[in-house]
């Protein structure tokens, strides 16, 4: 099931009919909000995850190929996906190269470059 499990390392966590706090578990992780991001989240633990399949297909794609794509500009670094953005992006030379599924600005998937 592509679009409804949550893949952590070798740990593939079903999303259906669970809880952010129940997939926290099976993930590994703690439930917690980072103070830097408290005033963006409105889940909780127990509420349910509410997954869209085909939007999640699009934005796994998305971020999958800008991942393979920002790994052939840089090798040497990991790219990294940011959660107050939701972006997978890595820095060379003081330049951040990174991709973006869509934002508040834009609905559409789109790639960015944005020097210090």
């Amino acid at each position: 099931m592509r679009a409804g499990t949550l893949v952590a390392g070798h740990t593939l966590v079903p999303l259906r009919d669970a809880t952010y706090g129940a997939v926290a578990r099976a993930a590994g992780v703690e439930w917690r909000v980072p103070d830097l991001y408290g005033d963006h989240a409105s889940a909780g633990p127990d509420d349910p995850v509410a997954i869209d399949p085909a939007a999640a297909v699009v934005v796994g794609d998305w971020l999958h190929l800008g991942a393979e794509v920002l790994r052939a500009l840089a090798p040497e670094e990991t790219p990294v996906l940011w959660p107050e953005h939701f972006d997978a992006a890595v820095v060379l030379d003081e330049v951040t190269y990174g991709v973006s599924p869509g934002d508040d600005w834009s609905t559409e998937p789109y790639a960015y470059v944005a020097p210090w």
